[in-house]
């Protein structure tokens, strides 16, 4: 993935990132995946923990009033 999301997922170490149109390395990751169940779950509990921590609802919600409560001049 170019741009943003590939950063965003290997930030998070949550996937494997191919870049467009790279159609054999796409092959060779996903196979790499299905041979490595270890991998596999240590990516997607680094994912979902990822998530959890960062963009249920409540922590958007969260985020979202800090932001709003800066722009008026106050502490949150």
């Amino acid at each position: 993935s170019a741009g943003e999301p590939g950063r965003y997922i290997l930030r998070c170490k949550s996937g494997l990132v191919v870049a467009p149109n790279q159609v054999e390395a796409l092959a060779m990751s996903i196979k790499n995946l299905a041979k490595d169940e270890a991998l596999s779950k240590e990516l997607g509990d680094n994912g979902y923990k990822h998530v959890m921590n960062n963009l249920t609802f409540d922590k958007l919600g969260e985020r979202l009033l800090n932001v709003i409560m800066k722009s008026l001049g106050q502490s949150g």
